[in-house]
């Protein structure tokens, strides 16, 4: 088991005989790597390739278009793990991706998103799109908008945080031309919505970092902690460990702002400040000795 995965795990198929001298396919998912015991062997995304015997001989083998659908195989070994190692349903013809099915001929899912998505990410917008329309690079193992805990990071944290980067500097450049299109048509309302999508950019930055590092029984996250009368972004606790969190896209040097930073700081006997994405990430691993 691989805790530092979002959906980490492992099991076994032994067909209920799970004896020692049945030959069973175990499958570990990890996040760029999949390792196998007895049978099964992933490489990638996370997709079956090929399945061996207990005496390591290949039985049978499987080859993959870019969302999955399976465009040639040798062997008849029942498996049904295959695209993204996840389990194909031969009854549908789909993919299970937990909150929904999906379909790799297509390249789309059954039934409809939940997750609202948003206005500066137009992919996020489509509510059938599998993997944002990137299923080389990105899995969806969730079934709901593609976000950057379920990226195949094959370059490991160094392309993860490459990743987070260049979400932020797309959005912030989409939100900056919206706000002037704004300024310029004297809609303040619009003005005042797209405000509030930088403080929104910044926090799904630091939400998808928090996600890489702290998960599993060890860490207990919190979003929107009250602290005296405000809510912060986010609190992490580790055993004795305690962090909160309160991320800001700019931090604001004079004004309302500025005095609701210091009154906020107040509450708390060591205030620090970290830059940017590498910054929190780097606070985070030596906080919690990760």
């Amino acid at each position: 088991m691989e805790a530092s995965f979002p959906f980490a795990g492992g099991f076994c198929d032994c067909g209920g005989d799970c004896g020692p001298s049945h030959a069973a396919r175990c499958y570990h998912h990890s996040p760029d790597w999949w390792r196998h015991a007895d049978q099964s062997h992933h490489k990638g995304l996370g997709s079956t390739r090929f399945l061996s015997g207990t005496n390591g001989a290949v039985t049978d083998t499987y080859v993959y278009n870019a969302f999955g659908t399976t465009i040639a195989n040798t062997g008849s070994t029942t498996n049904l793990y295959l695209f993204a190692g996840e389990q194909f349903d031969p009854h549908l013809n789909l993919y299970l991706n937990r909150a929904r099915y999906s379909n790799a001929n297509t390249g789309r899912f059954w039934t409809m998103d939940s997750n609202e998505g948003f206005t500066a990410e137009p992919l996020s917008l489509h509510k059938y799109v599998y993997a944002a329309d990137n299923p080389v690079n990105l899995l969806d193992p969730s079934g709901q908008d593609p976000d950057l805990a379920t990226t195949t990071a094959s370059g490991g944290v160094a392309s993860y945080i490459s990743t987070i980067t260049a979400q932020v500097v797309t959005r912030a450049a989409s939100a900056q031309r919206l706000l002037r299109a704004a300024f310029k048509a004297k809609d303040f309302s619009e003005v005042g919505s797209l405000w509030n999508e930088y403080g929104s950019i910044a926090e799904d930055a630091a939400e998808n970092v928090i996600q890489l590092l702290c998960r599993g029984s060890r860490f207990a996250v919190e979003r929107a902690p009250k602290v005296a009368t405000r809510f912060l972004d986010f609190s992490i606790k580790s055993g004795s460990k305690l962090l909160r969190i309160e991320v800001k896209f700019n931090l604001p040097q004079k004004g309302a702002a500025l005095t609701r930073l210091e009154a906020l700081g107040a509450n708390f006997s060591r205030v620090v400040f970290k830059s940017g994405i590498n910054g929190l990430f780097e606070y985070l691993t030596a906080f919690f000795g990760l």
